[in-house]
């Protein structure tokens, strides 16, 4: 809870004092395995919070080959998190066919029955991602695809149309004074 009202210090000290008790434990069954991959999943969550990106892009590797060696076991809609906040994690440190990766693996998933709205921002975020890799073609794609998905849903959220019309702007080769006449 400490990260959702940004009491990051107090994080560091349980985090410090669970690092501590895991190192106690001697050998972890599957069950500590998992657990301990859960309570670290908020680590990621950290990073990007802070906007200690190459950090977490450290953490993140070894981390998410935990996660994935576990993926029989591992709750899906956790394994969603592990993959979003790894998303974000790579995304903001610039490494961006890392964070479509992880984007397209809660893609490739299909649309949950809980937490619709990772699903959406995966959406988003894949936009993003494509259009910082000059993808274009791709990008019209995405943009159509996820215009039918927000009608299909009933979402009328400000900023995914904003996100939208923004792409379909920039793809019609405006010209850097109106792009940044977009910004304000």
């Amino acid at each position: 809870g400490c990260l959702y009202i940004k009491e990051y210090g107090k994080y560091e000290e349980v985090m410090e004092k669970y690092k501590k008790y895991i190192k106690t434990r001697g050998k972890l069954t599957d069950y500590d395995k998992m657990l301990d991959v859960l309570i670290r999943k908020h680590q990621l969550l950290y990073y990007n919070a802070l906007g200690r990106f190459d950090e977490g892009v450290k953490f993140a590797g070894p981390y998410m080959k935990e996660v994935e060696a576990m993926e029989d076991i591992y709750d899906p809609r956790e394994l969603t998190f592990a993959y979003y906040f790894t998303a974000l994690i790579y995304f903001g440190a610039g490494k961006y066919k890392q964070a479509l990766e992880y984007a397209n693996k809660i893609l490739n998933e299909g649309e949950p029955e809980q937490r619709k709205e990772l699903y959406l921002s995966a959406r988003l975020i894949t936009m993003i991602i494509h259009f910082e890799l000059k993808n274009t073609e791709f990008l019209e794609f995405l943009i159509r695809s996820t215009y039918r998905y927000l009608l299909s849903r009933k979402i009328e959220y400000r900023f995914e149309k904003f996100l939208i019309g923004f792409f379909k702007r920039v793809l019609n080769n405006i010209s850097q004074e109106e792009l940044m006449e977009l910004f304000d």
